[in-house]
C-alpha cells in the first residue's frame, strides 16, 4: 500500500468519526452502537496503513475486540494496548483506558455521567481519558493543539475563507473531568480530537500506563482494575523494524472475541 501522510491519516479518521457519531443520530444514538461502529470502521478501513511525515515512517495496525461477558465495564468502556516496535529493536508496550459518554439528545449534558465512576477509574488509571461523542460540531478544543493540522476537507482554510476545524469525538483527561465536576459541553475546552490523541499521542507512547497490572487488565486477565467492554489493539512498527505477530500481545481469549 502507498504511504499516506499523518495529516491525511487524521483526515481519514475524522471521516470515520463523522460516519460513526453524527451518522448514528438520531436513529441509532446509543453508546454501544456508536463505539462499535467507530472501532469497526478503524479496523476495516485503516489497517496495515504505512504512515509518513514523522521522524520515522511506520506501519499502523488495528484490531478490535468485544468482551464476551455482558457485565458492565469496570475500568472504562474501551481498553487500549499500544505496541511500538522501533527499528533499533526496542519495544514499548502500554495500556490506556477510555470511558465513552454520549451527549444527550437536544441537551448540553451527557448520558450516564457519574462522578463516582470517574473517581474509581482515576484511582485505577491516572492517565485514563473520557471520550465525548456529539452529533453536532465540536470546535472549542482548537486552542489545545500544539500543531495545526489541515487534513482534507478539515483544513482551517477553505476557498480562501478561514474556518474552524471540527470533530464529533473528543478526549478529555479523567482527572480534569473529576476536578471540574461538571457534566456539559464546557468540557470541550479541555479536550483534544480523538484522531489527534490516537496519532500524535498514543502512537508515540504518551498517556499510557506501563504497569504489569494495567497491561494484564487490558489483555483481559482478572485484576483489581477490572475489565473493559471493548479492547482496541494498536501496533506501530517503525520502518526497518521486525514485525511481531499479534499473538505477542498475549490476550486472554476467554475474555475477548473479535469485533466484526
Amino acid at each position: 500500500m502507498e504511504k499516506i501522510s499523518y495529516w491525511r491519516l487524521i483526515g481519514e479518521i475524522e471521516k470515520l468519526v463523522k460516519d460513526a457519531v453524527p451518522g448514528s443520530h438520531p436513529k441509532n444514538w446509543e453508546e454501544r452502537h456508536v463505539t462499535e461502529s467507530l472501532l469497526v470502521g478503524l479496523c476495516d478501513n485503516l489497517n496495515e496503513v504505512p504512515v509518513s511525515g514523522f521522524r520515522q515512517d511506520f506501519l499502523l495496525q488495528w484490531e478490535a475486540f468485544r468482551g464476551k461477558s455482558e457485565d458492565a465495564a469496570q475500568n472504562g468502556d474501551i481498553a487500549l494496548i499500544v505496541r511500538i516496535a522501533g527499528r533499533d529493536g526496542a519495544v514499548l508496550e502500554g495500556a490506556a483506558f477510555i470511558d465513552a459518554k454520549l451527549k444527550t439528545d437536544r441537551k448540553r449534558t451527557f448520558d450516564d455521567f457519574r462522578q463516582p465512576d470517574f473517581k474509581r477509574i482515576l484511582r485505577n488509571s491516572p492517565s485514563a481519558q473520557v471520550l465525548l461523542y456529539d452529533y453536532e460540531d465540536i470546535t472549542s478544543y482548537t486552542s489545545n493543539r500544539s500543531v495545526m493540522f489541515p487534513p482534507l476537507e478539515y483544513s482551517p482554510w477553505r476557498g480562501g475563507v478561514p474556518i474552524t476545524p471540527c470533530t464529533y469525538a473528543v478526549i478529555a483527561p479523567v482527572g480534569v473531568v473529576v476536578q471540574r465536576h461538571i457534566n456539559d459541553t464546557d468540557l470541550y475546552r479541555f479536550s483534544l480530537p480523538l484522531s489527534y490523541q490516537l496519532i500524535y499521542r498514543y502512537c508515540h507512547g504518551f498517556d499510557l500506563d506501563f504497569s504489569e497490572q494495567a497491561l494484564a487488565a487490558a489483555r483481559g486477565f482478572p485484576t483489581r482494575k477490572g475489565v473493559s467492554a471493548y479492547l482496541l489493539c494498536l501496533s506501530v512498527t517503525e520502518e526497518g523494524a521486525d514485525a511481531q505477530p499479534r499473538a505477542e500481545l498475549a490476550l486472554n481469549r476467554s475474555t475477548w472475541k473479535a469485533l466484526e
